[in-house]
């Protein structure tokens, strides 16, 4: 099907593609949210490594695909199906649910990063930031050229 073809048939091309500007402005603030948790992850996931602790570091990680992963399927199996046969609390999900709507697989890695940090709080938690002048003076001078 080609692009005039789609236009005459819904209007416009979005509809066809099934992605819309405001799907993108959500795109954006999932990518932004995912990015900014994982960012916060990072330092206490190095901490992990550097203590010498690898079973909880892959524990956490294992956690972390397997929540992505049950989400993933919730919303493309178990909810559709949900939906399907009527099931008690279908008429609040059919409020909020698109079908086939791209964005799930992100909302499923920010509720996956978002399980992450919490399992990372203990960690988080216990961080205390050192400031080294000497070394960021080493580092800039290392780098300004770059």
């Amino acid at each position: 099907m080609d692009i005039s073809h789609a236009q005459k048939m819904h209007g416009h091309v979005g509809a066809v593609i099934g992605t819309t500007h405001v799907d993108f402005v959500k795109y954006t603030y999932l990518f932004l949210s995912i990015v900014i948790i994982d960012a916060w992850c990072a330092i206490p996931f190095a901490k992990i490594r550097s203590d010498g602790r690898p079973s909880r570091y892959g524990l956490i990680k294992l956690a972390s695909v397997l929540v992505f992963i049950a989400f993933n399927v919730s919303f493309i199996v178990v909810i559709p199906f949900w939906l399907k046969h009527h099931i008690v609390g279908s008429a609040w999900i059919s409020q909020w649910y698109t079908k086939g709507w791209v964005g799930y697989v992100f909302v499923s890695e920010l509720i996956s990063s978002i399980v992450t940090l919490l399992l990372l709080l203990p960690e988080l938690l216990k961080l205390r930031p050192d400031f080294d002048k000497k070394m960021l003076w080493n580092m800039y001078s290392y780098s300004w050229p770059y």
